[in-house]
């Protein structure tokens, strides 16, 4: 396969991730690192890397409180803590996932090659999935902002979007720029990272050892491109 079709395909692939996001969580669009939903609330997503706290002295054990304190004590507006313990129980969820995708596949009235088809793909999965998931604890948080009335009238308007991006920007850096005080690094998702991390709810994923979800969807896409 050329290097052309490939991006294609991605892109293709990438297209339905995003589509199927968007209809499931009410968003609007996904685009310079921000979430805009069909209610016209913003917001920016931050990805924590936390330090173990037990492997620190008591000097900045105490410098680490007083930071987080510090950037509760700055916020204005509200904010959404989220943590997230990935790749637990892998083996389980496989065996769901092969007993579902098996049933589904039955249901059809000439099964036999898609079920060896599937047989095939899964084998490689699983052994894709055993030396790429990585189990850990994810945090993130999550900075809105709501510029916009509830009007239909007012949404379709967003004259000011550059104005309200800004705005999300200050609040989003003042975060990271607070955090960082608190030996908590904190890094913003990008427009693609966003689209994997809310594609990777709808979808059967797991999160691998480069720091992103692998769908199943991406997954098949690489069983395809390593067969030709």
């Amino acid at each position: 396969m050329s290097l052309l079709k490939k991006k294609e395909k991605k892109q293709e692939l990438f297209s339905k991730q995003m589509a199927a996001a968007f209809a499931r969580l009410n968003i609007r669009e996904i685009n310079n690192d921000t979430i805009v939903f069909n209610d016209g609330t913003f917001a920016s997503v931050l990805a924590l890397k936390i330090p173990e706290f037990i492997k620190l002295s008591k000097t900045e054990q105490m410098k680490t409180i007083a930071g987080f304190r510090l950037w509760l004590d700055s916020l204005n507006h509200p904010v959404q803590i989220c943590a997230r313990t990935v790749n637990a129980g892998m083996k389980d969820r496989l065996m769901v996932f092969r007993a579902n995708t098996e049933a589904s596949l039955k249901k059809r009235k000439e099964y036999k090659n898609a079920m060896m088809d599937f047989a095939r793909f899964y084998k490689w999965f699983e052994e894709y999935a055993e030396k790429n998931a990585s189990q850990r604890r994810l945090y993130y948080v999550v900075i809105p902002y709501l510029p916009y009335f509830r009007n239909r009238k007012e949404l379709k308007k967003m004259k000011r979007m550059e104005e309200f991006l800004e705005k999300l920007n200050q609040r989003t850096n003042s975060s990271i720029s607070l955090l960082k005080g608190a030996r908590i690094d904190a890094k913003r998702l990008s427009t693609n990272e966003l689209v994997n991390l809310y594609s990777s709810f709808l979808l059967f994923s797991f999160y691998n050892k480069e720091g992103s979800y692998d769908t199943i969807e991406d997954c098949i896409k690489k069983w395809n491109v390593e067969g030709e």
